[in-house]
């Protein structure tokens, strides 16, 4: 019967292979290490010693909008949402990387089995673990105008309610690559928001699966959502669920640039939006919303009832808090900037590690007594 021997040169060998697995294999998967983070304190941006100049440009926000217009009704598995898509990515920055989460429910009221995408951006192969900040806004519009006095069959056009959020969210993508926030800061476009008591359908079944499908060990701390912030009337008062320190700082930031009188300091409504499944999670979650618009989920939510200057406002309120938190760009950072995540081995790697330990130290003996 022979006898099988480990040489020095394949112990050696095997070595390599566990600590090669040890330092680059497992610390990227979540059953071994958890990313941790400390968030950013949120600082008003009027008491920042340092100057700034917000760079958000509403009339390219505006012509994002128009785009999404010229393309038509965004109806969730219609042609007119895969060419949105097909715009959302092109019109990204180039440092910001694609997550494609595609699904299909399995439910009696998608009889048709439409596919369904959220589109997640972040310069991570994980858009939920490192970056603290989720920032959303849904990109489908609503298959019947059932608010419409003369024709409630008609799609919705969606200049508001859809291009609105969609067009901010694409200007502040170019706003935090200029920044380099691209590591604290996840977007999020969501599919099929808006079809709820259509043929069946809930509201909020993109954000909903992504909220589900999102590891236990994210990181994102903060979740806004941008939604119907084009109306050229804007009155955005705070929704009731929204929690109220994250209210605070984003209104606070508004109250700084002077903009009292387009977010009014005040409760209103509480509204089934893109945070719910976030707030769920325990995820603080705020919904931005002008929820005072007549020409919801009618005809008329067309271009004729928004404006560049309102959705101007939101981006720069929304930029000056990212300044708040954040700081200023690479070159003339402040020290509101939080330090980078950090992995942290869990208890599954450690007993690995362990294991590999008493591996070596006990094949060294068996070599030490031999050589004796």
């Amino acid at each position: 019967m022979r006898k099988h021997t480990i040489t020095p040169n394949l112990f050696i060998f095997i070595i390599f292979l566990e600590f090669f697995f040890l330092l680059f294999i497992l610390p990227h998967n979540p059953l071994f290490f958890h990313h941790t983070t400390t968030l950013p304190t949120h600082r008003s941006s009027a008491t920042m010693t340092k100057e700034y100049a917000l760079q958000f440009d509403e009339n390219k926000a505006f012509d994002h909008l128009k785009s999404q217009l010229d393309i038509g009704p965004r109806i969730p598995g219609s042609k007119e949402i895969n060419k949105t898509r097909e715009y959302i990515i092109s019109n990204m920055p180039i440092d910001w990387k694609l997550t494609w989460q595609s699904f299909v429910p399995n439910e009696s009221w998608n009889d048709e089995h439409i596919e369904l995408v959220n589109l997640i951006f972040s310069n991570t192969t994980n858009p939920f673990l490192g970056p603290q900040i989720l920032i959303g806004a849904h990109y489908d519009t609503r298959k019947y105008a059932t608010n419409d006095l003369t024709n409630r069959t008609a799609p919705v056009p969606g200049a508001n309610d859809g291009a609105s959020g969609v067009a901010v969210l694409l200007e502040l993508a170019r706003i935090i690559s200029l920044n380099n926030w691209t590591s604290y800061i996840s977007l999020a476009f969501f599919d099929a928001e808006d079809q709820g008591q259509l043929e069946g359908w809930p509201w909020i079944v993109g954000s909903t699966y992504m909220a589900q499908h999102m590891p236990k060990n994210h990181t994102i701390g903060r979740v806004v959502i941008l939604d119907m912030i084009g109306d050229d009337e804007l009155n955005i008062y705070q929704e009731r669920s929204s929690t109220d320190s994250l209210v605070k700082e984003i209104w606070d930031e508004a109250a700084a640039l002077q903009y009292n009188t387009y977010f009014l300091p005040e409760k209103k409504y509480t509204i089934i939006d893109d945070h719910q499944p976030f707030l769920k999670k325990g995820i603080p979650s705020v919904d931005i919303i002008d929820f005072d618009y007549p020409e919801w989920h009618t005809t008329k939510d067309d271009i004729n009832a928004v404006s560049a200057k309102s959705l101007g406002i939101v981006g720069r309120t929304i930029e000056a808090w990212l300044y708040s938190l954040l700081g200023l760009n690479a070159d003339n950072r402040n020290d509101s900037l939080p330090p980078p995540p950090v992995q942290k081995p869990t208890r599954s790697f450690l007993f690995l590690a362990a294991f590999a330990t008493l591996v070596i130290v006990t094949y060294l003996r068996k070599v030490k007594k031999r050589t004796k």
